[in-house]
């Protein structure tokens, strides 16, 4: 609980900086979240020898 009060309270500068409302701010643990699944999913692909990806094709090293 104290990890999520410090997160919204360190994004609220941002919100307040770009002028939007501060309810943005509980948006902050899915987009955590999401970034998250990315960057595993990112992760794992690698481990798998796929280097990249983009639009259903996939790219080998070398």
């Amino acid at each position: 609980m104290l990890a999520l009060l410090i997160m919204l309270g360190l994004y609220l500068p941002t919100l307040r900086f770009y002028a939007l409302n501060r309810m943005w701010a509980l948006c902050m643990p899915v987009i955590a979240g999401l970034y998250l699944l990315m960057t595993w999913t990112s992760a794992m692909r690698y481990w798998r020898g796929e280097r990249s990806r983009w639009k259903g094709r996939i790219y080998q090293k070398g």
